[in-house]
């Protein structure tokens, strides 16, 4: 007579009683073993010190709507040049101001002369007539245009060209390049659609003072000007 031995439970009489009392405990939780995952959710229960997984209740971890920081990005600086010839931008159509500007080309910067010292500026030759036109480049940045206006009513193709890149871009986006062969600039239409300029960030004063704060030349003992100005011979 053969004797037929049964798997593991014939060498173990337990391993077939905790074999079933773990099928029902794990039936009653309504977790099924799954390479051990439900000993894994166990030991970070017991870590957590809780009875069960911290992640059991998706809605307790979520995030509440009103828990939700937004954010307002607070603008320190607006630059006061030239579009870069890369840059595709809009000119605003009524936005701009003709003034008296003192370029500070050795540190790359513009300064606004007050009225009352542009007598003396002009006298030292030291002023740069512009229209200021407020921009705004593809990127959303809000700049000041500094565009040459014609001293004595000479013609300056660069001037010229330049008033009539901003004409242009009040309808279309447009990039300015150089060309040292004419003697202009030459403009350059988005052919791709771009959206239409945001200009509600901020106001055109809102921009004035921004672009010029501590670059205002109220005084003839501005450094600025001390480096500059000489006396009549």
């Amino acid at each position: 007579m053969t004797n037929t031995v049964k798997p593991d439970t014939a060498l173990n009489p337990m391993c077939e009683h905790e074999s079933g009392v773990g099928d029902a405990n794990r039936a009653a939780s309504g977790v099924e073993t799954v390479n051990g995952v439900d000993e894994l959710i166990a030991d970070a229960a017991a870590i957590s010190g809780g009875a069960k997984s911290v992640f059991s209740d998706l809605s307790s971890v979520a995030i509440a709507p009103t828990a939700l920081v937004g954010q307002q990005r607070i603008v320190t600086r607006v630059p006061v040049m030239k579009p870069d010839k890369k840059i595709f931008f809009r000119a605003h159509p009524t936005e701009m101001v003709e003034t008296y500007v003192i370029e500070d080309k050795e540190n790359r910067e513009t300064y606004y002369v007050l009225p009352e010292l542009r007598d003396e500026i002009v006298a030292q030759g030291l002023h740069r007539p512009v229209l200021l036109a407020r921009v705004i480049t593809r990127q959303g940045v809000n700049m000041l245009w500094p565009i040459g206006l014609s001293v004595d009513g000479r013609s300056n193709p660069w001037h010229e060209t330049a008033h009539e890149a901003r004409r242009i871009a009040e309808k279309y986006w447009i990039r300015i390049v150089p060309n040292m062969a004419s003697g202009g600039y030459d403009i350059f239409k988005a052919l791709a659609p771009i959206d239409e300029p945001d200009w509600s960030k901020m106001t055109f004063q809102q921009l004035l003072e921004v672009a010029f704060r501590n670059r205002i030349i109220s005084s003839l003992d501005h450094p600025v000007l001390k480096s500059s100005m000489a006396e009549p011979v």
